[in-house]
């Protein structure tokens, strides 16, 4: 039921959400997946771009080749699978996901807390459900994975399992970083069969381990294959380099982030360059004393983070904030200067809600390992994007873990109800102190957007 209420709530919206087109990776997404049939007719080997992988355009490639022959825009093709994108995760695999991370005793999670989590990813990420963008369906496979490993143990689970994992990776090549943590899950009991070590009674899982194995490879074999025949490399990974000489994206967007503590993209005509970025004066002094603006080499950069800690941590404390400070629902800006604070406070009460609600369920029953393992694969991509030039999407998985934690596992009347005087009291401090603290960091970070500083209470651009 929930799928279908939230299916329909997309479906009355996106029509009407003022977007015409796709714009920039959203379009470059389209238009890749057109590559499978330039010869004329649908070809495996005619995908060629090292810089993305060729899973999510072979998804959008049914719709991409044959959008211009049935009189569709491609927009208009893209919002029925945005809205079954977010229908399905919002209403189905995110609850079903949590359930497992609960336990096999924990209950259902009841319609009205699965609606609260999909009104919330509405308020925050509606739009991106306009756009082919690879953000969610990547979140979407890492999620059915886990989810897969979590429930059971048999070979088709770990098959499964494997197969969306690799998806993952080669959609967002960053969510590698949660592939050891995923594969651990394969060799961990639960409940545990021994306390002293949690894979006693796990010998015989090597098998779903090579089912796991045998279903990665089959997402990411073709993609050593594109590689091999395109650009002479036999990596399954996607190479993330427009070049055998470049040193690739990841070592580009390093230098970007000492640079900006945050990146949105404008298609408006309030703000004059469709790059909105947020300077960081720290981080760019850190670049220019070494006298260049461009990093060479990952040892560059460890090598400040070893002379400079403090200011290194500065810097990544500033994305982690800003990665997750949603001032807008969408990842193509329309009107740069808008009030924003409405969501901006959802969003800081969602996250003090959420980390007091993780904090509460870890102190009452101390999570099994793969509980752990669980939320790590989750949160590793947004860690391994951390020193990066941000932006709020690749901020994702650790932003639905904070919805979820409030969706399913808060009780804020209950505990309202139980609490004493002063402890409500202290409460309302707290929450009040902590919101105006982000609301303060917010409006630097804001203030320092490179070609006109804007506020979060009002139309206006800052006056300097």
């Amino acid at each position: 039921m929930a799928v279908i209420l939230l299916a329909i709530l997309y479906a009355c919206y996106l029509p009407h959400s003022g977007y015409r087109s796709l714009h920039y990776d959203a379009n470059t997404y389209w238009e890749l997946g057109r590559q499978y049939g330039k010869t004329g007719a649908f070809q495996f080997s005619s995908f060629s771009n090292s810089m993305r992988g060729y899973f999510f355009p072979l998804l959008l490639a049914p719709f991409a080749i044959l959008g211009p022959h049935i009189g569709l825009s491609p927009i208009e093709l893209m919002r029925p699978l945005g809205i079954l994108t977010a229908a399905l995760f919002f209403g189905a695999l995110a609850p079903a996901l949590a359930g497992a991370i609960s336990g096999p005793k924990a209950p259902v999670i009841p319609l009205a807390r699965r609606l609260v989590f999909g009104v919330l990813g509405f308020a925050f990420w509606r739009d991106y459900f306009n756009f082919s963008l690879s953000d969610f369906p990547a979140l979407f496979a890492l999620c059915l994975a886990l989810w897969a490993l979590l429930n059971s143990k048999n070979i088709r689970y770990s098959l499964l399992a494997g197969i969306a994992l690799g998806a993952a990776m080669n959609m967002r090549p960053v969510f590698i970083a949660a592939l050891p943590f995923a594969a651990l899950l394969v060799f961990v009991s639960r409940p545990p069969v021994s306390s002293t070590d949690p894979l006693a009674g796990n010998r015989s899982a090597w098998p779903q381990w090579g089912a796991l194995a045998v279903g990665l490879a089959f997402i990411l074999v073709p993609q050593s294959y594109i590689n091999k025949s395109h650009f002479g490399s036999s990596t399954p990974l996607v190479l993330a380099r427009r070049s055998t000489v470049d040193e690739g994206l990841y070592l580009q967007q390093l230098g970007w982030g000492l640079q900006y503590q945050k990146y949105e993209t404008n298609i408006g005509a309030d703000y004059p360059t469709v790059e909105m970025f947020f300077v960081d004066p720290v981080g760019t002094a850190l670049l220019q004393s070494t006298g260049k603006m461009q990093l060479n080499s990952m040892g560059e950069y460890l090598n400040l983070a070893f002379h400079h800690p403090v200011a290194i941590l500065g810097v990544l404390l500033r994305h982690l904030f800003n990665g997750l400070d949603l001032q807008y629902p969408t990842p193509y800006i329309k009107q740069v200067y808008l009030p924003t604070w409405p969501l901006a406070w959802l969003n800081y009460t969602v996250w003090i809600s959420g980390i007091v609600v993780l904090i509460i369920h870890a102190k009452r029953s101390w999570p099994h390992i793969s509980v752990w393992l669980a939320l790590t694969a989750l949160i590793m991509p947004c860690l391994a994007a951390l020193p990066v030039a941000v932006e709020c999407r690749f901020f994702l998985p650790l932003h639905m873990l904070l919805c979820a934690a409030v969706a399913f596992g808060a009780h804020p009347i209950r505990a309202w109800q139980a609490a004493g005087g002063l402890r409500r009291l202290g409460w309302a401090c707290v929450y009040i102190a902590f919101v105006s603290a982000c609301f303060m960091v917010s409006a630097s970070a804001q203030g320092n957007l490179e070609n006109g500083p804007r506020k979060l209470f009002s139309l206006a651009r800052n006056s300097h």
